[in-house]
């Protein structure tokens, strides 16, 4: 009967494994003191729990005495609380009992470790997974003198795989790359630093990287999480990652609800994130219309050369980010047959960095060079970056005469690229079609606000809702953030009436915008002043007529436009006030109308924190 494969305990690596296969070489790699030999004996000791074999564990650092304190460590979580030194007594004594052979091998060779699994088997010992600590100590010990460390590799993995191949016993390796990594920000090793280490991507059939565990905090709890990022998995989908929770006392991975069921099966919770940037979910109005239907364009007509390159821009929170990615969705979904690749300008930047220091720029070029689509987010993060921008610039004119796309957004107007990137790539990139997404406006805003009322089904009063879209005036994600809160608020706290003045008091620590300057009709007349360079005196008690004193006519259009109260703000223009906004309505739009649609942004801005002239 064929072997199972062993399951290493936890949910959501087997999960993506299917469990060790039998016969199969996996690594656990990552920098020194990340955790893995501790991460290598919990998967020992849970295989030795949980199935009716034993576990070959072979040490090249620590001890033998060390490995079994560490195993009493990270399993001490299950002692009864109640009688804690009687569990204790018989917790070692079951554990002892657990078929978990440790070798910490004075002989640091392949011919040793594999004597030792016979040996093993000869006294009927059933072996479901051999793990191999420092696996590096073995490589350099096999061989003879002179031999080069590739050819010790060779040797080495070769012979293993022979093992596993002919008993069917999965073997797992902890290998150790210290080198690569203590110098940067960034110090999660990627597939292609391990190859340069050693060419465990060409034999082995699994590789997870561990990244050393840290302290995320999230809403009132603190985690500590050890992610595993798999970055290969027996030809199937890699590049996802796994976090469990780490006990750092007890050297002990669990799986946790709190992580494992929300934030760990990331490829999962990346679909659903991707599903949330659509072109359906994107809520159009005039501030966007030409340029999400210019996005659409580019999915479905692909020969129209006017749109590539095509440039998005808009300043923050506008949604540029939900177009590209709506596009990347769409054309994977149009052309299957098609290489589209997403990807924002910092992670280019990264990218570019490692395969130069790694030597691996070949790879590099053909990765961003041999797609049909490259959609690359927030360009104006090379600002500085000379050597990326030419690499960058080297991309585009490679995609472009090969008749690719290129897609790219930025927070920058067009006119201000030259400024931040080089000119000729500044210029390269406006050949084709520019589009902006302005700040939404109030019907947009409502449109925007009762999508997420329909999708969260809640029940907001139209006051609350007008409310929130008459102050979210600045982006997309400031409206959405404010509808968070209040969603929220109404979840948790639904005994509480959600009205203007709660709602008031919720929002104010956003600041800006929900906490605006009260305007008045003294604050209206002295903006006008400004404009027209005049006086409070001439707009009040100066001429009458409309063509010799339009600062009068602006103000009381103003005043009746933007004031709640506007009778009793009227009251500053005298008795005739009423005359004066019939003929103003009537005269503005015949002649001044863009003057008064500029004093009026220039009173919202105001209203909102920001001076115009600052």
């Amino acid at each position: 009967m064929d072997k199972e494969p062993i399951m290493t305990g936890f949910k959501y690596l087997d999960h993506a494994f299917g469990g060790y296969k039998p016969g199969s070489i996996n690594v656990i790699a990552g920098r020194r003191q990340s955790g893995k030999t501790s991460l290598a004996l919990n998967i020992a000791r849970n295989v030795a729990r949980n199935s009716d074999k034993a576990v070959a564990f072979y040490s090249g650092k620590e001890k033998k005495r060390e490995i079994i304190d560490m195993l009493i460590k990270s399993s001490s979580r299950r002692l009864s609380r109640t009688n804690k030194l009687e569990s204790i007594d018989w917790f070692t004594l079951h554990l002892f009992q657990l078929p978990i052979y440790i070798d910490d091998y004075s002989v640091n060779t392949t011919e040793h470790i594999v004597d030792g699994i016979t040996k093993l088997e000869a006294k009927d010992v059933e072996i479901g997974l051999v793990i191999i600590d420092d696996f590096e100590s073995v490589v350099r010990s096999d061989g003879v003198a002179g031999d080069s460390l590739e050819k010790r590799f060779n040797l080495s993995v070769f012979s293993m795989r022979a093992f596993a191949k002919e008993t069917g016993i999965p073997v797992l390796l902890i290998a150790d790359i210290p080198y690569l990594f203590e110098e940067r920000e960034n110090k999660v090793p990627t597939l292609k630093e391990l190859k340069n280490y050693a060419p465990y991507e060409e034999y082995a059939d699994t590789i997870v990287f561990v990244d050393y565990p840290k302290y995320n905090l999230k809403d009132h709890w603190d985690f500590p999480v050890s992610k595993l990022i798999i970055a290969k998995n027996n030809g199937k989908e890699c590049d996802i990652s796994i976090e469990l929770e780490w006990d750092d006392k007890r050297l002990e991975y669990y799986d946790s609800v709190l992580i494992s069921d929300s934030r760990s099966e990331s490829a999962r919770s990346g679909n659903k994130q991707r599903e949330l940037y659509t072109f359906e979910n994107f809520v159009v109005g005039k501030c966007n219309r030409f340029a999400y239907k210019t996005a659409v364009s580019v999915v479905e007509d692909p020969e129209n050369a006017k749109t590539n390159p095509f440039l998005l821009w808009s300043y923050s929170g506008q949604g540029k980010t939900h177009l590209l990615k709506a596009m990347e969705k769409a054309l994977k979904d149009k052309y299957a047959e098609k290489k589209v690749k997403y990807v924002t300008a910092e992670a280019f930047t990264n990218d570019f960095l490692s395969a130069i220091s790694s030597h691996q720029y070949s790879a590099f070029r053909d990765k961003y060079r041999m797609v049909d689509y490259l959609l690359i987010d927030d360009i104006d993060m090379l600002k500085d970056k000379d050597a990326v921008q030419t690499e960058f610039y080297n991309t585009v004119v490679a995609l472009m005469d090969s008749g690719k796309h290129l897609v790219v957004t930025t927070n920058k107007m067009p006119s201000e690229l030259d400024e931040i990137l080089n000119p000729t790539l500044a210029v390269r990139l406006i050949s084709g079609v520019v589009a902006g997404l302005e700040s939404p406006d109030i019907e947009t805003r409502r449109k925007i606000t009762q999508n997420i009322i329909d999708s969260e089904d809640i029940k907001i009063d139209k006051n609350v809702v007008d409310y929130i879209c008459k102050r979210s005036v600045q982006n997309v994600s400031r409206l959405k953030c404010a509808m968070n809160i209040i969603c929220e608020y109404i979840r948790y706290d639904a005994e509480d009436e959600i009205n203007v003045e709660r709602v008031q008091k919720l929002l104010s620590p956003l600041g800006g915008r929900f906490k605006e300057r009260e305007l008045t009709a003294d604050r209206i007349i002295e903006e006008v002043v400004r404009y027209y360079d005049t006086s409070r005196e001439v707009i009040l008690n100066g001429p009458k007529g409309f063509s010799d004193n339009p600062s009068l006519y602006a103000a009381v259009y103003l005043c009746h436009d933007m004031l709640d109260e506007s009778e009793d703000a009227l009251k500053v223009f005298g008795k005739d006030a009423g005359s004066y906004v019939t003929k103003s309505i009537k005269g503005l739009k015949r002649q001044f109308a863009g003057d008064i649609h500029e004093i009026k942004d220039r009173l919202k801005l105001w209203q909102h924190g920001i001076d115009k002239d600052e």
